[in-house]
């Protein structure tokens, strides 16, 4: 009789066990996303055209997105070797998943293109071994562009809000600013300064950059 009833147990156990396995591998993995906020700036519509002024010419280009793509990249459950010792490095982390965004505009030339701005940024946590489900988590295009505005203030990247920013004659609110320069001296033949000027739901309003002996200067003339 105790034979049955431990018989009986262990079978309890194991069902007990392979419902909990079944039903932690049935829960949705975390979901690292960008901040709907940071997109409202650059997920532009595909075709969407601009027409920029260079402010030293008066030369118009003629720009359009060519790429704004949002997707989604699974990651699996992951467990450390059971032979990890302490002077090996691994982390495990849950299964997760985050965000890519590539933005692509491109400029005519007559009937040639070539890109006028090309970025992509990944939600991917730092630490894939905190994974904490967000819609916060932070978009980043080469010093052009970040979000939250408070990360990455430093000596070389800084970033400011306007809550109306005039350019052209034609008023635009809630303008982020971008100053990047790879380095203090402006006398160096490799120095480089750019600021990028985005108003939230439209795009780049303005662009200037400035190398060791040149400077260019774009300005949103229109767009639709």
């Amino acid at each position: 009789m105790k034979n049955v009833l431990s018989i009986l147990l262990l079978l309890l156990v194991l069902i007990a066990s392979c419902k909990k396995e079944k039903a932690s591998s049935d829960l949705p993995p975390s979901a690292v996303k960008f901040s709907a906020e940071a997109l409202a700036y650059v997920k532009l519509p595909v075709e969407k055209y601009f027409i920029y002024k260079d402010s030293a010419t008066g030369r118009l280009d003629s720009v359009i997105v060519k790429e704004s793509t949002l997707r989604t990249t699974d990651v699996p459950k992951y467990n450390c070797p059971s032979s990890t010792n302490l002077f090996s490095f691994c982390t495990s982390h849950a299964a997760y998943n985050y965000e890519i965004f590539t933005l692509k505009l491109v400029k005519f030339n007559g009937s040639l293109q070539e890109d006028w701005y090309y970025e992509t940024a990944n939600s991917v946590p730092i630490g894939s071994w905190i994974v904490i489900a967000t819609d916060t988590a932070m978009l980043y295009f080469s010093g052009t562009f970040w979000y939250p505005v408070t990360y990455i203030q430093s000596r070389y990247a800084t970033a400011y809000f306007h809550s109306s920013f005039l350019v052209e004659g034609k008023s635009f609110t809630n303008v982020l600013q971008f100053i990047n320069t790879n380095h203090d001296n402006i006398g160096d033949p490799s120095y480089k300064k750019t600021v990028y000027y985005w108003a939230k739901g439209i795009g780049i309003i303005k662009r200037e950059v400035k190398t060791f002996n040149s400077i260019k200067t774009d300005l949103l003339v229109r767009h639709g």
